[in-house]
């Protein structure tokens, strides 16, 4: 019996014994959160900015903070030079730090996640609130970073 996590039903059988397929169903759902190899959290702060060629979103837990440990993820993008659509990211998680070509970019007023191009540790999901009017810059942004406005 596999009872999803979160599930109000107990599978623990009638005489009251866990079953090994509880423990096997149990283990394999800790190692597939494991495997997800996805770098998450929530952020306080969203901002965005441009200047000149240069095009930026970052989103913050805690806003100017000096805590190294507090998370964050900023994406940019620079059109002054060929780049060949890649997108520097930089974060808290060192395991996601570099130069990467974006596979799949989502970005809506409550959540951002990307995908970017390597076999592991290569998607980022930041959940936030904001206001509109700004959601509608930092998405204006976005769609330029990710390509989907083509700035020539």
């Amino acid at each position: 019996m596999v009872i999803p996590a979160g599930s109000a039903q107990s599978a623990v059988p009638a005489g009251g014994v866990a079953s090994a397929s509880r423990r096997q169903t149990r283990s394999r759902t800790l190692a597939l959160a494991r495997d997800a190899r996805t770098m998450q959290f929530h952020a306080n702060h969203v901002s965005s900015s441009v200047s000149g060629d240069y095009y930026q979103v970052m989103f913050e837990a805690e806003e100017d903070t000096n805590d190294a440990d507090s998370p964050y993820f900023l994406i940019q993008r620079q059109f002054e030079t060929s780049d060949d659509g890649r997108c520097d990211l930089e974060t808290h998680d060192e395991k996601y730090i570099g130069h990467f070509v974006l596979r799949r970019v989502e970005f809506t007023s409550e959540r951002f996640s990307i995908e970017f191009d390597r076999p592991s540790d290569n998607l980022v999901s930041v959940t936030f609130c904001m206001a509109i009017s700004d959601f509608e810059e930092a998405s204006r942004v976005m769609k330029i970073i990710g390509g989907a406005i083509d700035l020539q």
